[in-house]
């Protein structure tokens, strides 16, 4: 058979095969892997630094941190994250660019009152949602578009199921951890990217009324003018979507990635959220600089990325 051909013949047995192969990939690459814990006797955690908490017993927190290139400086990155992490105390934290899984793996050892879940179909840069157990119970997990990852720059958005249980409330929530491409042609794979995330999260809201979240490092701000944003698909659908990270925008001390300055990592609901994020919603970037020696120690052993939290209260919730 030619392309000067007139006539193919479909091959029904091929395409049953073929599509069999495809579902078992997907198995695969949907499986959860446990890593083994290979934390070292010489790295433990410290208490160099006073960290206020950003955690409350009576609130759900959310946060979201590129830790770029973990660990950039090794074992000493590997102690300092664990001390970060347990001191800010907060929920549920969507992580990106993880460089070296075992070095995760063992700095996560370190903070045995949290567990996490990790993405298994990134080229590179894997993404994590880490939770606290006390009071997170996770439930499942997915890589999103793991046929599609070129749009998304080899790295499939991470979705996270939870339950948060806290003084007789039951709360489900899913977490959509994302890292999306940056430079070069970013903004026309950003844009088909969004799109395909959009969607995706209208068809589930609109089957359950999910209590979704998009966190991580969306490698674009979100008040561009329309024609350069990359990032339209949740600008301008405001029925369903909605940046918390909007009210700090323009405050240059909230930049969560100061060497630009810019902002670039932001916390998304979907419209089930609404109630809550009016009624009792908190978003702020932890400057954690002002905590550790200022930003050139912060950039040289933890990131070139702040973090942002976003939280809310369910007194008076409908949910």
């Amino acid at each position: 058979i030619t392309l000067f051909d007139d006539d193919f013949h479909h091959n029904f047995d091929g395409a049953d095969q073929i599509e069999g192969w495809r579902k078992i990939a997907q198995k695969q690459v949907s499986k959860p892997v446990n890593l083994p814990s290979n934390s070292r006797t010489e790295i433990s955690i410290q208490d160099n630094w006073a960290i206020p908490s950003f955690g409350s017993d009576n609130r759900l927190e959310i946060a979201t941190w590129n830790i770029e290139f973990f660990p950039k400086a090794g074992d000493t990155t590997i102690a300092a994250m664990a001390e970060v992490v347990n001191d800010l105390n907060v929920d549920i934290i969507g992580i990106q660019e993880i460089g070296k899984r075992g070095s995760f793996a063992e700095m996560m050892a370190l903070i045995p009152e949290y567990d996490y879940v990790l993405s298994q179909s990134s080229s590179f840069f894997d993404q994590a949602i880490i939770y606290k157990k006390e009071f997170v119970t996770a439930v499942s997990q997915k890589d999103l578009f793991t046929f599609e990852d070129y749009w998304f720059a080899g790295r499939p958005p991470l979705q996270g199921d939870f339950i948060w249980n806290n003084g007789g409330i039951q709360f489900p929530v899913s977490v959509i951890d994302i890292h999306m491409k940056c430079c070069d042609d970013g903004i026309y794979r950003r844009s088909v990217a969004s799109k395909m995330l959009a969607d995706y999260i209208k068809e589930k809201i609109a089957g359950d009324n999910s209590n979704i979240l998009v966190v991580g490092d969306w490698n674009d701000e979100i008040d561009d003018p329309w024609h350069e944003q990359s990032l339209n698909p949740f600008v301008q659908d405001k029925e369903n979507f909605y940046f918390t990270t909007i009210p700090i925008l323009y405050d240059p001390t909230q930049y969560s990635y100061p060497s630009w300055p810019s902002f670039l990592d932001h916390i998304l609901i979907s419209k089930s959220l609404f109630f809550e994020n009016k009624s009792s919603g908190n978003t702020q970037t932890i400057r954690l600089q002002d905590y550790v020696g200022g930003w050139d120690e912060y950039e040289r052993i933890l990131s070139d990325h702040l973090p942002v939290v976003w939280s809310i209260s369910f007194e008076n919730s409908p949910n």
